[in-house]
């Protein structure tokens, strides 16, 4: 068998889930090393000693570009997705021929053997997120309408082989989740997901696992008929269980979509409950309550989320404060990125494009709203050229007003 390791990415917050993740993979693989990549500081006195894990790195370790500026440029999903291709590239130059990524809220109840013959038929192995069209209108609104949005492909799973496709392919994705790797679904980017709809169009080689039992998940309840017990193997229209994604978990959107389709499956609400006493099983020390290590500025307040997208868009910040969540004075300004932020009150400001926009008209008015807040309500740092700023945000502006009046 060919040497593998699989990795999943998370904050501390999150080890809980992923421990379930790694014990059922030694479960059915104990030759395969499991990595634990922490995009978090890991918790106090944690050891690899009781753990499932073979290998754990900090994501500040994975030499990715201006770390500590880039990452306070994203919220914890977008940081937790933005780092997997780094880390893939990682595990590929070492010795490993395949790597596997799963998201630690996945659960492993077979062998992957479908998943070795898909890296048999191809270099990079992807699973949509349905395999089928949907039959009812409210699941072409739950799951097709969803996967175009979000992404035809689910990222908690990709398998790739350490070939030179494979190599490419991880070049490929870090490089797009460097430039851009956020929740911002009008602007045509969700996280690390969407780039992957490009995959099989720059790519030969790729293979699309279509495996019923592969990346179960309430979402795609409608299409595939859970049956059988935990006893006795779970069954998805008819073939095994291989890995089931328990999304949404936390949220409320994991029960809300298995009790709207998959109510009258004993097996998933099996599953269900079977995964909410595995993750009270290893969440002894109360990780889920751990602040993130990303979230908090060095005086104990929160970033708020305005706080990012303003810092990283705006260059004469990113040079002034190197060191966005120390409050100590930085450079010849004599100020950090908080007190300036206080300085010029917005720290606890929340402009209108962080709400639900309805109508098209809506979107212009409070774009408009945001860009001219941010080059009338800030006052610029003496490095920073204000007056082109201000051309190149007269002309989006002027953009948006034409697809108005038209």
């Amino acid at each position: 068998m060919k040497k593998t390791a699989i990795y999943t990415s998370c904050a501390s917050n999150y080890i809980p889930k992923a421990r379930v993740l790694a014990e059922s993979v030694k479960q059915f693989h104990p030759e395969i090393d499991v990595y634990l990549l922490v995009v978090d500081t890991l918790p106090e006195g944690f050891s690899l000693e009781n753990e499932a894990f073979d290998h754990i790195v900090a994501a500040q370790d994975l030499g990715i570009e201006d770390f500590e500026r880039w990452v306070f440029g994203h919220r914890i999903v977008e940081a937790c997705t933005a780092v997997k291709p780094f880390m893939l590239r990682h595990l590929l130059q070492k010795d490993y021929e395949q790597v596997i990524y799963f998201d630690p809220d996945i659960a492993i109840f077979t062998t992957l053997e479908s998943i070795y013959e898909g890296l048999e038929k191809g270099s990079v192995v992807m699973t949509p997120h349905i395999n089928v069209p949907e039959a009812t209108t409210e699941a072409i609104k739950d799951n097709e309408l969803n996967s175009l949005k979000h992404g035809l492909y689910n990222f908690g799973f990709v398998a790739v082989n350490n070939d030179e496709t494979g190599r490419a392919y991880a070049d490929w994705w870090a490089e797009r989740c460097y430039f851009r790797c956020f929740d911002d679904i009008a602007g045509g980017n969700f996280t690390d997901q969407k780039w992957n709809d490009l995959v099989p169009i720059f790519f030969d080689n790729v293979h699309l696992l279509k495996h019923s039992g592969c990346n179960v998940a309430t979402w795609n309840y409608a299409q595939r008929k859970l049956e059988g017990s935990l006893e006795k193997g779970i069954t998805a229209n008819g073939q095994p269980l291989v890995f089931h994604h328990f999304t949404g978990f936390d949220s409320g959107a994991h029960l809300l979509m298995r009790d709207k389709y998959g109510k009258d499956m004993p097996a998933a609400l099996e599953l269900s409950h079977w995964y909410t006493d595995s993750c009270d099983k290893y969440a002894q020390e109360n990780l889920e309550t751990i602040k993130w290590a990303y979230g908090f500025y060095d005086n104990g307040e929160p970033v708020q989320a305005h706080h990012r997208p303003l810092y990283r868009t705006r260059m004469d910040l990113k040079e002034s404060f190197p060191h966005p969540l120390s409050t100590q004075k930085q450079g010849k300004h004599e100020i950090s990125y908080f007190g300036w932020l206080e300085q010029e009150g917005l720290t606890n400001y929340a402009p209108p494009i962080g709400k639900t926009v309805r109508p098209f008209k809506g979107f212009i008015r409070d774009t408009r709203f945001e860009l001219e807040g941010y080059i009338n309500r800030t006052h610029r740092l003496s490095s920073w050229q204000k007056r082109g700023a201000i051309k190149a945000s007269r002309f989006i502006l002027g953009m948006l007003e034409r697809n108005k009046a038209a």
